[in-house]
C-alpha cells in the first residue's frame, strides 16, 4: 500500500484537491509500474488471484484480466485498498463507491474501474471529472472524445501522455494505455464493456437494484 501512495504523493499532488479520485489513484499505480523497460518483476501471487486468498474477488476485480496481450499483472487493488489510499490523500470529500478495482500490469498500463450505486450517478462523477480537469490544466483540459468499444470515450492529455475515461452503465473507467497500440486500446475498451454489462446487479439497502 505504502509505495502505491508515495508515488500518489510524488506524481499527483497537485490534482488530489481538485480531481476526481479516479485519476490520482490511476495515475499512482501507473508510475509505480514504471515505463515498458521497468525491471519491476511481479511478486509471486501477481497473477490474476494477487486479490488475497482471504477475501473473494469482487465483481470489478473479476472482470479485470490476469494480462494484456503479453503484458502481465504487475499488482491489483480492490476496493477497501483503492478506497483508503484515495482517503489518504484526499483533501475534499470523497463520492462512495459500490465497488472499486484498480490493476497495474507491465508497458505502463493502469485500469481504473469504479461502480456507483446507479446509471445516474456514475455520469454525474463522469461530468465532475470532465470540469475538474477544465479548470485544472497541465493538459487535462485538452478533452476530446472517440468512439471505442462501441462506446463515447473522452480523451485526455496530460503532459502530452494520452489517457481515457468513460463510463458504462454503473461503472466509471479510466485508462493510461501504457504501451497499448490504437487497436489493442479499442480491443480492450469493447472487451471491459462487454464485461460491465454483464455485471450481477447492485442491490441496494432497500434491496431494489440501483438504476
Amino acid at each position: 500500500m505504502r509505495d502505491f501512495i508515495d508515488g500518489l504523493r510524488r506524481f499527483a499532488a497537485p490534482l488530489i484537491i481538485i480531481l476526481a479520485s479516479a485519476i490520482a489513484v490511476a495515475i499512482a499505480v501507473s508510475r509505480s509500474s514504471s515505463s515498458p523497460e521497468s525491471t519491476v518483476e511481479p511478486s509471486p501471487e501477481a497473477s490474476y488471484r494477487a486479490i488475497p486468498s482471504e477475501r473473494p474477488a469482487s465483481d470489478l476485480e473479476k472482470i479485470l484480466s490476469p494480462a494484456i496481450g503479453s503484458r502481465r499483472l504487475l499488482r491489483s487493488m480492490g476496493k477497501d485498498a483503492a478506497m483508503n489510499a484515495t482517503k489518504e490523500l484526499h483533501k475534499g470529500n470523497v463520492k462512495p463507491a459500490a465497488d472499486a478495482a484498480i490493476a497495474s500490469y507491465e508497458g505502463g498500463i493502469t485500469i481504473w474501474l469504479t461502480r456507483y450505486e446507479s446509471d445516474r450517478v456514475a455520469e454525474e462523477q463522469l461530468e465532475k471529472m470532465k470540469q475538474a480537469m477544465g479548470r485544472y490544466g497541465g493538459g487535462f483540459e485538452r478533452l476530446s472524445t472517440e468512439v471505442l468499444g462501441e462506446s463515447e470515450v473522452f480523451v485526455t492529455r496530460p503532459k502530452g501522455e494520452t489517457q481515457y475515461f468513460w463510463t458504462r452503465k454503473d461503472v466509471l473507467a479510466y485508462l493510461i494505455p501504457g504501451n497499448l497500440g490504437a487497436d489493442e486500446i479499442n480491443s480492450l475498451i469493447k472487451d471491459l464493456n462487454e464485461k460491465a454489462d454483464r455485471l450481477p446487479p447492485l442491490v441496494t439497502l432497500n434491496g431494489q437494484a440501483g438504476k
